[in-house]
């Protein structure tokens, strides 16, 4: 994408959670209350903040952007950890989230140029998982993102090191993939490491919605797809992850699972979120045990219908005045 005008940015800032983007920016990035701390310039203590209400950030280690910032929104912040132009700021978050760009590759063509992804690749190995339906092209593994049609719209790579991009000049909301055939119960989950664990521990098709933002719109085209299934959300435990994995399983009056945590337990020393992390640190079993006990999240609004409310019996009142 070359043309930003104001639209467009505001779109790209609309659509990119700022915590979600540090995450992959910031290895170190932790939850401390209702912000998110960590370190981008080797300072000794945590000086970045990320603040979720206002999707702002500050860094107090003195460093500042080419334009002389040191806080502000998601694409400075971008430009400043990355240490790039404002132009390739907005573009990186953009192919983040899929937007029009003139490259426009063909996904499908991609996906289909790519090789079996080796069991061997550092990503795999690290989150202890299969490679299920990944691909490989250029040092990297792909991923598909289907539409409700069942038509591919867009590929995600990641990288050796964990780095995640979807393929520029497509659509990725409302796009997933189930790893598995039907089940009687299919589960939705963030990531794709994250839904590898909880496919390897249940055996139950488990829907990758790519991202929190995009759970709500997956779990509802599951429930269309598989009407007669039992819909488990699997939720990430930071608050972005809570919050909408909460929403996603009450917009379909599905289930939601949670994995929970030691407070000495560590993965990459910092605190452990997903379902991939309970994997790694306990094995398979205990993935298993927290996605069998999902608790019921019922729709927050709902109708009875006029049958139903005739069909309940007439309270007993007892009336003051006859």
């Amino acid at each position: 994408m070359t043309n930003f005008d104001r639209t467009t940015i505001e779109e790209i800032k609309n659509r990119n959670d700022i915590v979600a983007v540090t995450k992959e920016l910031v290895p170190n990035l932790k939850q401390s209350g209702k912000t998110w701390v960590g370190t981008i310039r080797n300072e000794k203590t945590p000086a970045l903040t990320i603040y979720p209400e206002t999707q702002s950030w500050t860094h107090f280690a003195g460093d500042t952007t080419p334009r002389g910032k040191n806080g502000g929104d998601v694409i400075s912040l971008v430009e400043y950890v990355k240490k790039c132009s404002p132009i390739a700021a907005m573009e990186y978050l953009a192919n983040r989230i899929g937007m029009d760009n003139s490259e426009n590759k063909n996904a499908k063509q991609l996906w289909e140029a790519a090789t079996a992804a080796p069991a061997v690749f550092p990503y795999l190995v690290t989150k202890h998982i299969k490679p299920h339906d990944a691909r490989f092209i250029d040092g990297k593994l792909l991923l598909p993102l289907y539409t409700s049609d069942g038509s591919i719209s867009s590929v995600q790579t990641i990288s050796p090191s964990g780095e995640k991009m979807f393929l520029k000049g497509s659509a990725v909301k409302g796009c997933y993939h189930v790893l598995g055939d039907q089940t009687d119960i299919v589960c939705v989950a963030e990531g794709f490491a994250t839904a590898a664990s909880i496919h390897e521990a249940t055996g139950y098709a488990t829907a990758i919605a790519y991202s929190s933002e995009n759970l709500k719109v997956t779990a509802e085209e599951i429930k269309k797809k598989y009407a007669n299934a039992k819909i488990i959300v699997c939720a990430d435990t930071d608050a972005t992850g809570m919050k909408d994995a909460t929403n996603a399983a009450a917009s379909i009056n599905g289930y939601l699972a949670v994995p929970s945590f030691e407070s000495d337990e560590q993965i990459n020393d910092e605190p452990p979120t997903d379902f991939n992390d309970l994997h790694v640190l306990r094995g398979l079993d205990a993935v298993k045990v927290v996605v069998e006990n999902a608790k019921a999240v019922p729709e927050k609004y709902g109708f009875t219908s006029i049958r139903d409310l005739l069909d309940e019996p007439e309270e007993n009142i007892s009336w003051i005045v006859n």
